[in-house]
């Protein structure tokens, strides 16, 4: 069977990159070299699913150094390309005597580093110990999954990583698990990454496994172990803990399921058709309306129509005078008809007319200077204030509370 990669199983576990950290400057023709002795690690599984490690490795330094780098991947690919976060909390980080180390997280792409400070590391073996814990480091196969038959819970470990430029001559890692867990089976594999090589041990013991490898691995050479038993034993996390996971690892679908909500608040509060209920015949306007506010309202918009009416209105209330007359000349032989306007109340009687009313009488009028008007004299004017005409219709239903917005700008 194919040593399995991490972003095959979309689970990134504990895969190591050691590296000089500001190495301080060496003597002329020293020797300097890092590699690693011995890496022992204790994995822990607890039944809230939280997966506790803790990491024993000892360097040999040769030369002059001043600590470590310790690159631990936190951001993986799932096969179905969505992409997968570590939640690692890295808890301390011990000398031999168990005196804690000076060291200082940050993130590197896909990488979380720790970079430690080794007091004291020259021509020197210093062991370091690393704690931390992972809250979804396990992968739960369901039942009828097309790769199983039956449902497990699996541990897919990377116990040394296959990344550094330097050797480890031995390698160990005890992996347990609660006693309640049952149909427990292990494998371990070696070599680089795709490796099918087994050149290590699995030997079980009390609630667990203990792995350890069968000769010196090499630079960029690995030790990964996997672990799985019958489902039951290990708290799965809920399906609100499952959904919230991938949403922090893929940000960008939260962009939708935002913009949803919003616009459903936005519907709720300001869209929605009011309920339906019986239809009433009115045979008069609604009090204190004008015909221009009535007609936007049927169809959102001011139109023409809708100031010809108020031209009616305002007729019919006495501010002005509309006279039918038969033009004369060519004219009549056509027969056609126009119009003419004659102001009755004077600009100072204007004060109980609405914004847009005002305006009108003002377009006609030239703003209470000219006593009477032909239609033919407003051709190349009266366009000219029509937009004021409808701001003020817009701005006096905006005020009555019919519109939130203006219709003609949303």
């Amino acid at each position: 069977m194919t040593r399995r990669c991490l972003n095959t199983l979309g689970l990134g576990l504990s895969l190591l990159l050691f590296s000089a950290a500001a190495p301080a400057t060496p003597l002329s023709g020293q020797t300097k070299a890092l590699a690693i002795e011995q890496f022992d690690v204790e994995i822990d599984v607890a039944p809230d699913g939280v997966v506790h490690v803790t990491e024993a490795i000892r360097f040999r330094f040769t030369g002059s150094w001043n600590g470590v780098y310790r690159d631990i991947p936190v951001r993986y690919e799932t096969p179905q390309g969505f992409n997968f976060n570590l939640a690692l909390d890295i808890q301390s980080v011990l000398d031999e005597a168990g005196q804690p180390l000076e060291y200082e997280e940050s993130r590197e792409g896909h990488y979380k580093r720790v970079k430690i400070w080794v007091p004291g590391a020259t021509d020197t073996d210093r062991t370091l110990r690393l704690q931390h814990s992972v809250e979804n480091a396990l992968r739960f196969i369901d039942p009828g999954d097309r790769d199983f038959e039956a449902g497990h819970d699996e541990l897919y470990w990377n116990v040394t990583g296959d990344e550094r430029d330097f050797p480890i001559n031995s390698a160990t890692a005890r992996v347990v698990v609660p006693p309640e867990v049952t149909g427990l089976a292990a494998r371990v594999y070696t070599g680089p990454m795709g490796s099918t090589a087994t050149d290590a041990t699995a030997t079980e013991v009390e609630s667990g496994f203990y792995f350890a490898t069968n000769q010196t691995l090499g630079a960029r050479e690995g030790m990964t172990v996997s672990l799985a038993w019958a489902p039951g034993a290990i708290a799965r996390p809920g399906l609100f803990v499952g959904v919230g996971r991938f949403l922090a690892a893929n940000w960008v679908f939260i962009i939708p399921i935002v913009t949803l909500l919003v616009m459903l608040w936005l519907w709720n509060g300001r869209g929605r058709d009011p309920a339906a209920r019986a239809i009433t015949p009115q045979y008069k306007p609604p009090e204190g309306m004008t015909p221009a506010e009535i007609g936007t309202l049927i169809d959102n918009s001011p139109d023409l129509n809708d100031i010809t009416a108020s031209l009616v209105d305002l007729a019919v209330r006495g501010y002005l005078k509309i006279e039918e007359r038969e033009q004369s000349g060519l004219a009549a032989l056509l027969k056609k008809t126009t119009f003419s306007f004659e102001l009755v109340r004077a600009a100072d009687d204007w004060s109980e007319l609405t914004p847009h009313e005002s305006e009108l009488m003002g377009a006609l009028f030239a703003g209470g200077l000219r006593r009477r008007v032909d239609l033919e004299d407003l051709e190349h004017e009266f366009y000219k204030h029509l937009p004021a005409i409808k701001d003020g219709i817009f701005g006096r239903l905006l005020h009555l509370g019919y519109y939130h917005h203006r219709p003609d700008q949303v």
